[in-house]
């Protein structure tokens, strides 16, 4: 996979520079990467009540945009990203094993994605069709992808632990420009609740684990934008919904619909030097009681373990505020909350481990309009009694070249 990947990337940049010399195609490049230097407190196993120091250095991520322009009404948009420097496996489900077993296929040494490539089509003036694997735009991480532009280090820190982040999916989208809004709505791939897990409620059902993602369930997605939430000066509404019952390998130990339904309010604005952002996520997981019951009787690498439970209803709220001291420097604030039971159905147990806050804030700086550190501090406190509260120092290094 990694051969195919660079040899995709060999023959666009070497088109790049052949196309250049004339009108189209044309094709316009970005390029990010983020290297992080963290300290934080962490827990020898769940059970454990003390935590210790660790401190790690990683490269986040890498990645490179490009947008091939075919002519003044269509285009393709790829983005290739490298994530801590490239290290993941695959998952595969064997069927024909004797009773269906999950199996991990060493593909790399790292992770090499292609996080997003869809065609996009001016359908009139207003309104254009996304066909590809494309972001959905219900929530801040999936909206706000330039560090330069974040509050912070980035639009979240809890979102990772409710919902997919960075969340793009295969499928068929609709975009429309009224005036100040923007209306987007579509059918794409839906989730498979065989990977729902207590400590990311819904996130790991985006399914990245396999090399295909079934869509026997499909979902649906809209969101109505006022201004542009991205660049700070802007509101959005969204909704998420589908059933992620027979995305599941393994259909037979689900009998029940398990349909999830998120409500996102979302927006950021800038007044003078101060700029505000911020989220609040609403969802239920229909029978969360059956999803529960039929995961934890997985078995192989999809074996959830202590983490099957999970609630029937989950919410995140997120305000980050940043004060821009000049043109180079700032400085912000950061409050968060997450609850991944808020609501629990049977039998389940609502943890009080993952209903989780955290505040913090910290400096940053910019220069020669592409490259970026920033200080991040918070303190992170959950429900649970007798577990202490954790602290985390991160400082960050990237560069951004900037939009298309």
């Amino acid at each position: 996979m990694i051969h195919s990947t660079l040899t995709l990337l060999a023959v666009l940049l070497g088109f790049s520079s052949l196309a250049s010399a004339q009108e189209y195609p044309r094709i316009k490049q970005r390029y990010m990467g983020i290297m992080e230097v963290r300290e934080f407190d962490q827990f020898k196993t769940v059970q454990n009540l003390e935590p210790f120091r660790r401190r790690t250095l990683d490269i986040t991520e890498v990645e490179m945009e490009l947008e091939v322009l075919i002519n003044d009404i269509s285009k393709i948009e790829l983005e290739v990203e490298i994530e801590h420097g490239g290290t993941g496996t695959a998952l595969e489900f064997d069927n024909f094993e004797e009773f269906g077993e999950f199996e991990s296929e060493v593909e790399k040494g790292g992770e090499i994605a292609i996080s997003e490539v869809f065609y996009h089509r001016k359908l009139s003036d207003s309104t254009a069709l996304i066909v590809g694997k494309a972001p959905l735009y219900v929530s801040l991480t999936s909206a706000a992808r330039k560090p330069l532009l974040n509050v912070a280090t980035s639009p979240s820190n809890l979102e990772e632990r409710m919902i997919p982040v960075k969340w793009s999916e295969p499928g068929l989208q609709l975009e429309s420009r009224l005036g100040d809004f923007t209306v987007r709505g579509g059918v794409v791939a839906g989730l498979n609740s065989e990977f729902f897990r207590k400590y990311n409620w819904i996130g790991g059902g985006h399914q990245r684990q396999f090399e295909h993602s079934n869509i026997d369930d499909v979902a649906a997605a809209a969101t109505l934008e006022y201004g542009d939430v991205a660049r700070g000066r802007g509101l959005a509404l969204a909704h998420y919904y589908g059933n992620t019952r027979n995305n599941r390998h393994k259909k037979d130990k689900l009998n029940e619909n398990a349909h999830v339904a998120l409500w996102t309010l979302m927006g950021s604005w800038t007044l003078g030097p101060i700029t505000a952002t911020g989220e609040a996520i609403r969802g239920t997981l229909q029978n969360s009681e059956a999803v529960v019951v039929a995961n934890a009787t997985l078995g192989g690498l999809a074996k959830p373990k202590n983490f099957a439970s999970l609630g029937a209803s989950a919410a995140l709220d997120v305000l980050q505020i940043r004060w821009d001291l000049n043109e180079t420097w700032a400085v912000f604030g950061q409050w968060e909350r997450v609850n991944t039971f808020q609501e629990i159905q049977g039998q389940v147990f609502a943890d009080p481990r993952y209903d989780v806050r955290q505040e913090g804030g910290g400096l940053w700086h910019t220069w020669d309009d592409v490259f970026f550190w920033k200080f991040h501090y918070w303190r992170e406190q959950t429900r649970l009694e007798g577990l202490p509260a954790t602290e985390t120092y991160l400082v960050q290094f990237g560069f951004d070249t900037g939009e298309f």
